[in-house]
C-alpha cells in the first residue's frame, strides 16, 4: 500500500501541477478543457494515494480492507486496460508503456490480495 499510495501521489501531484506536460508526453493535444481534465484526474488520484496511505496498516483483503482493495483494483485494473488500447493506437509511445506496466503491476497485486483473502497479522510488515 506505502508504493501504491507513492506512486498515485507522484502521479496525482503532476497531474495538477503539470497538466500541459503530461498531456505533451504522452502525445495528447493541450486545450483547457483537456488540462482542467487531466487536473481532475489529478485530484482523483491523490484522493486514492491518500486512502492507500491511510490504510497501509490495514489487513488487506479481509472483511475490513476489501473494500480498499477492490476500489483500487478496480480503478487500477480499468486504467491498465486503457492504457492497453493506447499502447495498440501509438506502440511507439515509451511513456503510455511505462504507464501501463506499472498500472497493470499494481492491478494484478491488488486482484491477487482480493482474491487471495486477508493476510494474517504475522506475516504482514511492522508499519
Amino acid at each position: 500500500m506505502t508504493s501504491a499510495a507513492a506512486v498515485l501521489f507522484a502521479a496525482g501531484a503532476a497531474l495538477l501541477f503539470a497538466p500541459g506536460e503530461l498531456l505533451r508526453l504522452y502525445g495528447a493535444s493541450v486545450s483547457p478543457v483537456g488540462l482542467h481534465v487531466a487536473q481532475l484526474l489529478g485530484a482523483a488520484l491523490l484522493g486514492f494515494g491518500a486512502l492507500d496511505w491511510l490504510a497501509r496498516g490495514m489487513v488487506l483483503g479481509g472483511i475490513y480492507g476489501r473494500p480498499v482493495v477492490a476500489a483500487n483494483m478496480a480503478q487500477s485494473g480499468i486504467s491498465a486496460l486503457v492504457l492497453l488500447r493506447a499502447v495498440m493506437d501509438e506502440p511507439a509511445n515509451p511513456a503510455l508503456w511505462v504507464t501501463m506496466l506499472v498500472t497493470g503491476t499494481f492491478a494484478s497485486a491488488f486482484a491477487w490480495l482480493l482474491l487471495r483473502g486477508g493476510v494474517p497479522a504475522a506475516d504482514r510488515l511492522p508499519s
